[in-house]
């Protein structure tokens, strides 16, 4: 692939779909009328070079500029934009569970629940204009202050070069989904955020005369014990998210943090699924006299689905791990 290919499928990469063919086909002439007759590798540089960064040029070629923010801090904005509303929205279900939670008016787990789903959305919204605001504000400033001109590079902070230009991409399996990468995000905080701050959640509910007794799965005081490893836990596999978002395509560092994010799972699911004292024993009892079982057939059908849990942990950790490798060299 020449320079001349990788230039302009730079430049048309930060283009409306509808404009690409146009715009290529009148760089692609531009760059020919530049050169000379017989010309040389160092003739496509020097060509380049003078037709400047190729960011900064796409956004001459777009319609309508955009003088709020520049074409050189526009790329940047949208990406910071992006992350940030999809950090604020993992974490906006677990502030809706502390307002609930602290709501002393809610008696039912049916009221909880539905308390929980309304001050979702209203925090939602909120957040949503917050953060557009003050993103927005922060660019604005970087552009009026002269810090756009100090970007010339998405991401890097350098000026650039021609061994920065993109290859032509073609559909590749090795490819994440951004939507990957937002369901692991989310999931990963709303379920540390309840197994942190709300164990109790995780419990047997049932009714007796009217009134709904709650008993919770976890003994609350051996589970903190484990909260400083699901915190690290869980801010690798958030890490490991971010990065599926900024690489978007499987490389050694992501594979690498998959593996480092799954072997803390399989270790810290072992430690906890095989640590007796951590499950309440009201909780058993409950269970054991709800459905009708003899202390020795509960005992049996417990260990039995500990072992089955922790082989399905492990054997998905296993198949991450080597499928994060193996999607390096798809193609």
């Amino acid at each position: 692939m020449t320079l001349i290919d990788k230039y302009i499928y730079t430049v048309t990469k930060h283009l409306p779909e509808t404009s690409v063919t146009e715009v290529e086909k009148e760089l692609r002439s531009n760059i020919l009328d530049m050169l000379p007759e017989d010309y040389t590798d160092n003739d496509i540089e020097k060509v380049l070079y003078q037709l400047g960064n190729p960011v900064d040029l796409a956004g001459k070629y777009r319609e309508g500029k955009r003088y709020l923010i520049g074409p050189s801090l526009y790329g940047n904005y949208c990406f910071v934009l992006k992350l940030v509303y999809i950090i604020v929205a993992s974490c906006v279900p677990i502030a809706a569970f502390v307002i609930a939670a602290t709501d002393s008016s809610l008696k039912s787990p049916g009221e909880v629940l539905l308390h929980v789903l309304i001050q979702t959305i209203v925090i939602a919204i909120e957040a949503a204009f917050q953060v557009f605001a003050w993103v927005t504000v922060i660019f604005v400033i970087l552009e009026r202050s002269g810090a756009a001109h100090k970007i010339k590079w998405p991401y890097t902070g350098k000026d650039w070069t021609v061994s920065d230009l993109l290859e032509p991409q073609q559909p590749r399996t090795n490819q994440i989904s951004k939507a990957d990468s937002v369901i692991l995000i989310f999931f990963t905080v709303v379920f540390t955020g309840i197994i942190c701050f709300f164990p109790e959640l995780f419990a047997w509910y049932s009714k007796s005369n009217g009134l709904w007794v709650i008993e919770p799965l976890f003994n609350v005081d051996i589970l903190a014990n484990y909260i400083p490893f699901i915190l690290l836990t869980s801010a690798i596999g958030i890490s490991s998210a971010v990065l599926m978002l900024v690489f978007g395509k499987w490389n050694v560092t992501l594979a690498a943090v998959k593996t480092v994010h799954n072997f803390c799972i399989a270790a810290l699911a072992g430690s906890m699924l095989f640590n007796s004292r951590i499950f309440s024993n009201a909780f058993k009892i409950t269970f054991m006299k709800t459905v009708d079982l003899s202390q020795d057939v509960f005992a049996k059908i417990w260990r039995w689905s500990i072992w089955g849990i922790m082989i399905f942990i492990l054997t998905f950790c296993i198949w991450d791990t080597v499928s994060s490798f193996r999607n390096i060299h798809k193609n």
